[in-house]
């Protein structure tokens, strides 16, 4: 059995280009037919997906997802320095890094569709 998150995004090329230049995302699977792709981001899979009709599934549904929060967690070795590194590369922290009583740090940020994600270290 494997898991992967699933992430609904407005803009599929957009997405597959901002996640390639933040954090290095190698596609695994590209549905190009379907604007959605699977993406490896330090060996997690994320199933990326621009909602459109011809998904079978409620697509107006998943539409309302776009940016809405749904746990997506980057672990990091260095929080600081990884925050660093994406804030110069123009990424919007929402919290910066804070120790937590559940981890060492961690800090949240918004991607360009404003779903909020999470480093922790």
């Amino acid at each position: 059995m494997k898991s992967l998150c699933q992430l609904f995004v407005s803009d599929i090329k957009k997405a597959k280009k901002w996640y390639a230049e933040m954090f290095g995302a190698k596609i695994v699977h590209d549905y190009p037919k379907f604007k959605c792709t699977l993406v490896s981001i330090g060996g997690a899979e994320i199933d990326m997906g621009q909602p459109i009709a011809n998904w079978e599934l409620n697509w107006r549904e998943a539409k309302k997802l776009i940016g809405k929060q749904i746990g997506m967690l980057l672990l990091v070795k260095d929080v600081k320095a990884e925050y660093e590194r994406l804030r110069k590369k123009g990424v919007k922290f929402i919290v910066k890094p804070r120790k937590v009583h559940w981890a060492k740090l961690v800090a949240d940020f918004k991607d360009f569709d404003g779903n909020t994600w999470r480093l922790i270290e």
